[in-house]
């Protein structure tokens, strides 16, 4: 299982409000995704490019930061560079990045588990 997480200094933002926010980019996108939590997106099967597994985005807080944790149900995922081949992943990812950088701005650090 690949993780991301991505540390985010957003004054006046909570978990909810960002975690909408992405749910809304997502579905404008056409991205294929159901929210089985309050702070929880799950990407379901084939909703980025050709990958085969399902992607969650778990959104929390940690003092002044809003944390959001990607990870993947496989260690072929788009985290891990193993999707179907090299290119593939990097597209990916590419979406995904895209999607939270149009929301939030690039993170103010990323850790990678």
């Amino acid at each position: 299982m690949g993780k991301e997480y991505l540390w985010y200094q957003l004054p006046g933002w909570t978990p909810g409000y960002v975690i909408s926010s992405i749910a809304q980019v997502l579905y404008q996108r056409g991205i294929n995704f159901e929210q089985p939590g309050p702070y929880t997106i799950k990407i379901k099967k084939g909703g980025l490019i050709l990958w085969e597994g399902d992607a969650t985005i778990t959104v929390y807080q940690q003092g002044a930061y809003i944390i959001v944790e990607l990870s993947s149900s496989e260690t072929r995922s788009f985290l891990t560079g193993g999707l179907i081949g090299r290119s593939k992943a990097k597209e990916a990812k590419k979406v995904m990045e895209e999607v939270l950088y149009s929301v939030l701005g690039r993170p103010t650090y990323i850790q990678k588990a």
